[in-house]
């Protein structure tokens, strides 16, 4: 499922600053009741102006993810993802999940 990157090193991705630390590769926001709306919009407009190459929003309720990419004009467009996730974080680390592994009751 996830092959690991040799060169991240942990970070502290405080989301409510007006600062993310570079690096910013990949962050996955798991959405619930109580802060759906600021998740699906403060948050991803403060990672996209941040430039945050890849933003997975998953909701359990529906049992979906969306997965957003930065362009190159720094705006998130949308992946068509139906079955699996497919992406490359950095040079050495790649991701694949399959959305019925993670939805699996």
């Amino acid at each position: 499922m996830l092959r690991q990157c040799q060169r991240v090193a942990p970070r502290d991705f405080t989301t409510f600053g007006l600062q993310l630390p570079n690096g910013r590769e990949l962050i996955v926001e798991v959405l619930s009741p109580s802060s759906r709306q600021n998740d699906l919009t403060y948050k991803r407009e403060l990672y996209e102006s941040q430039g945050v190459r890849s933003y997975l929003i998953a909701d359990p309720d529906a049992k979906t993810i969306e997965q957003l990419t930065l362009s190159p004009a720094r705006k998130y467009e949308p992946i068509d993802v139906s079955s699996t996730i497919k992406m490359s974080v950095c040079d050495d680390c790649e991701i694949e999940v399959e959305l019925k592994k993670i939805f699996s009751s």
